[in-house]
């Protein structure tokens, strides 16, 4: 979880691009280009690093709330947990903390309102070297790591398609198969492109 949140933080931080001796904004490392001060990206990262902990806070309260509540719903009208209250639990949690989130992200924007872009917005072949440069070996090797290490949650002694045992092979599966993806694409395209892309 902790590796979650400090990439968040560095995809966050890394829309700011010192170019010379103009500190760059480009949102969602994308977007045409609007000089900030240091002072504006300073505050901006360290207030987003603070909103990220409160939206963790945030979800954890809600998480809370929303099962006291269905506890007490389901044992007042005699009701039975069903499929239908699940998905209401799931909305009631996700879509306060989504829409924090946008908000919390789309603060650059409420400081750069009104300034004029100084360059381009990135090609799609710049965003594929850059995103093929961001996505490091490390990185994949985690994302490896945490599909194998979600086997153990495995009941092996139990059918395989029983339950929980589904969901936590589904999940092993999907994360050592983006994994694999990923790494086959990131090979093919240092081989292409040796002289642009940093290993």
């Amino acid at each position: 979880m902790f590796y979650q949140l400090d990439l968040i933080k560095k995809t966050f931080a890394d829309q700011f691009d010192q170019q010379g001796d103009r500190l760059l904004f480009r949102k969602n490392l994308k977007a045409a280009p609007v000089e900030v001060t240091p002072i504006e990206r300073d505050f901006l990262v360290q207030q987003f690093d603070r909103h990220v902990i409160w939206l963790g806070v945030l979800t954890v309260v809600l998480t809370v709330l929303v099962i006291v509540g269905i506890g007490v719903f389901t044992f007042q009208t005699n009701t039975v947990f069903s499929q239908p209250l699940a998905f209401l639990a799931v909305a009631l949690i996700l879509a306060p903390v989504m829409a924090a989130g946008v908000w919390v992200w789309n603060a650059p924007d409420r400081v750069i309102a009104g300034r004029s872009s100084i360059g381009q917005a990135r090609t799609p072949e710049e965003m594929k070297r850059l995103g093929m440069a961001r996505l490091t070996w490390a990185r994949l090797g985690g994302v490896a790591f945490v599909g194998l290490a979600t086997l153990l949650k495995v009941d092996w002694h139990r059918s395989l398609a029983a339950g929980a045992n589904l969901g936590w092979l589904s999940l092993s599966v999907f994360l050592v198969g983006v994994s694999l993806i990923q790494s086959v694409r990131k090979f093919v395209y240092q081989r292409k492109n040796a002289p642009l892309l940093p290993s």
